[in-house]
């Protein structure tokens, strides 16, 4: 990636000022071509930028890390300008029982991009300016692929999968009733095997609260939503709270939904009503 500078006050000795967006924050371009297509575009000709000292600077982009303890997960998030729609920021979100298993491989960061969930965000889509804006503007909890980054997250998913927070696994769920369709998804009752205090943040131990926890499954966007909702001693119930899942946690519940007759239910909801609907005529 490059920047667009030039001397401060027309000075070299003062360094570089660099052009920045309607934000303010600096601009950057995949390459020189690409940062020289946008000073044309604003009516600069090749001369007025020999005059003017500006120069096109490299501009190395780090990796960066965010925690996300809550969810066990880690965002990976860095620029990729060599795609093929002339950037993009990729995204990875490994859960932490990935990063545990990637502390005994060869090549950590290679182990976790190839083995977790990947979102490509081109340049020119909706997403692209919130992406642009958060790498640039916020930093993250650990940055670049080194060494104390990969001793940084194993430390972090280590300290979270054993100080109590029990991920969901296969383990310590069980789909509690039958499978029910409503509308355009179908609707679980999760039977929770797990401390749902530590999971969720709730507080229901040594009172007579309790939580349901539920999964809704879209079968057109094949979206899956797990909440709960938090029974009060006194009667009383709280909204529908849905979390985020662990990708883990997410195959775990899967899992278990298929067992349940998930895949029955989809071709049910598929099916068309009328297609064993014949007409007789006499």
């Amino acid at each position: 990636m490059v920047k667009i500078g030039r001397p401060i006050n027309g000075i070299s000795l003062n360094g570089l000022e660099f052009v920045l967006d309607e934000k303010g924050y600096e601009m950057t371009f995949a390459d020189a071509a690409a940062a020289l297509e946008f000073l044309r575009g604003q009516g600069y000709t090749d001369e007025m930028i020999e005059d003017n000292g500006i120069v096109f600077s490299d501009y190395e982009t780090e990796d960066k890390f965010y925690l996300d303890k809550e969810s066990g997960i880690v965002r990976w998030l860095y620029y990729n300008p060599d795609s093929d729609a002339g950037g993009q920021y990729v995204e990875n979100v490994p859960d932490f029982a990935l990063i545990r298993e990637a502390a005994d491989e060869e090549d950590f960061f290679d182990h976790i991009g190839s083995c977790c969930k990947q979102y490509l965000i081109d340049i020119g889509t909706d997403d692209f300016a919130g992406y642009d804006e958060h790498f640039k503007t916020i930093p993250g909890d650990f940055e670049g692929c080194t060494g104390a980054t990969q001793a940084a997250l194993i430390a972090a998913a280590n300290a979270t999968l054993t100080e109590g927070r029990v991920l969901i696994t296969p383990d310590n769920i069980e789909i509690d009733r039958e499978l029910f369709i409503e509308d355009d998804h179908i609707n679980a009752y999760i039977g929770a095997w797990f401390d749902v205090d530590s999971r969720f943040g709730t507080q229901t131990h040594d009172t007579d609260d309790y939580v349901n926890v539920y999964a809704n499954y879209y079968p057109e966007t094949e979206e899956l939503e797990v909440g709960y909702t938090l029974i009060k001693a006194d009667g009383s119930d709280s909204d529908f709270i849905a979390v985020e899942l662990a990708d883990s946690e997410r195959d775990a519940i899967l899992e278990k939904l298929r067992e349940a007759g998930l895949d029955e239910c989809i071709a049910e909801m598929q099916s068309d009503p009328d297609e064993d609907v014949g007409m007789q005529l006499n």
